[in-house]
């Protein structure tokens, strides 16, 4: 139930940073089709580690698009980041086995409320006409470095 539900969520982040891309829709659908590739290869067993960088190709096809559409603030990008981080997780405890504890499943539920809450307040904080752009950006660039430092080491700790 939990990999069905990776993988497709997976399916879904993939597809959309295409809408509205037009021509541009094929190398986005390419990077977005790898990523659901890579999350059925983690939950099948073929290839554990491609858990780690399936939600890192998805944020990367999502950045692709965002510039491609010349898109400077998008509002969608919190609940983006939050499906990302739902990826993860329910990829992770897919390949774990399907067997989803109690206790995580809060843990995961809390963390996803609080990334929501704090990325629409970065968003509401770069929507007003104030100095600080590049700020934003560096915490985001943080943010998104942190994420995928932690991903790299929940993916060493489940190999060991």
């Amino acid at each position: 139930m939990v990999a069905t539900g990776a993988l497709a969520l997976t399916v879904a982040m993939g597809a959309y940073p295409a809408l509205g891309a037009g021509t541009l829709a094929r190398p986005l659908l390419l990077a977005g089709g790898a990523a659901v590739l890579l999350v059925a290869a983690a939950l099948a067993g073929v290839w554990r580690g491609g858990m780690a960088w399936a939600p890192a190709l998805l944020g990367a096809e999502y950045l692709a698009s965002l510039y491609l559409r010349g898109s400077r603030l998008d509002l969608a990008a919190a609940a983006y980041a939050v499906g990302l981080f739902a990826v993860a997780e329910l990829g992770w405890l897919g390949v774990e086995g399907d067997r989803p504890w109690p206790g995580r499943a809060l843990a995961a539920a809390v963390v996803a409320a609080a990334g929501a809450v704090t990325g629409y307040l970065l968003l509401t904080a770069a929507a007003l006409p104030l100095p600080g752009g590049a700020p934003l950006t560096a915490a985001g660039v943080a943010a998104a470095t942190v994420a995928a430092l932690w991903l790299a080491l929940l993916l060493r700790r489940a190999a060991a």
